[in-house]
């Protein structure tokens, strides 16, 4: 990044992205907005992502029927 006298430069923080594969990522933003929904709760989506390697759809599957609670 070019620095501009008289502009701090800003540090990147954090993360962009839940998973590298497009996919994975763009289904959990679709999960994300279906919260707004009562399609879920925040915390079980974010607990459910957390376990869930890179591209393994299995363990996707078996991540979101193990926190995700029918209502």
């Amino acid at each position: 990044m070019a620095q501009n006298p008289g502009i701090p430069s800003l540090k990147d923080y954090g993360i962009s992205r839940f998973f590298q594969n497009q996919t994975f990522h763009f289904q959990n933003l679709r999960v994300l907005n279906d919260i707004a929904a009562r399609g879920g709760d925040l915390n079980e989506v974010l607990m459910a992502i957390s376990t869930i390697p890179d591209g393994d759809t299995d363990t996707w599957f078996d991540a979101f029927s193990k926190h995700m609670v029918p209502t």
